[in-house]
């Protein structure tokens, strides 16, 4: 009965300590503010508000991501896109933590673009 006890409680102690899945930050890494970040990464679709120049936002778990995902930013001018064109040949990470950092850039005509940058 004791070691019966003893084994229950090693499980459940085990099942309850272990983080599953994948720790995400996200991090302004343009110079301009973002009013709002939606993301989607892991199939989980969120939210974050006033994302200032250089800071980060909170982690959160998902069960697996890869290292971009579909986001949108909304700044004081413009509402800018990340659309993933796929994910072939990309690592698919299933524990971890990952830094995902978002840069606004602008192409040869002076249009601006979201990126992930590394």
């Amino acid at each position: 009965m004791k070691n019966i006890f003893i084994f229950l409680f090693i499980t459940f102690f085990a099942m309850t300590s272990c983080k599953t899945g994948v720790e995400i930050t996200f991090i302004n890494e343009s110079n301009e503010n973002f009013k709002s970040l939606r993301v989607d990464a892991g199939g989980k679709d969120t939210i974050f508000e006033n994302l200032e120049s250089g800071k980060s936002t909170k982690p959160y778990i998902v069960k697996s991501s890869y290292s971009y995902c579909q986001a949108k930013a909304i700044t004081e001018n413009d509402t800018l896109y990340f659309i993933p064109f796929d994910f072939i040949g990309e690592k698919l990470y299933k524990s971890g933590k990952l830094k995902l950092k978002l840069k606004i850039r602008k192409d040869k005509i002076g249009k601006k673009h979201l990126d992930f940058v590394e």
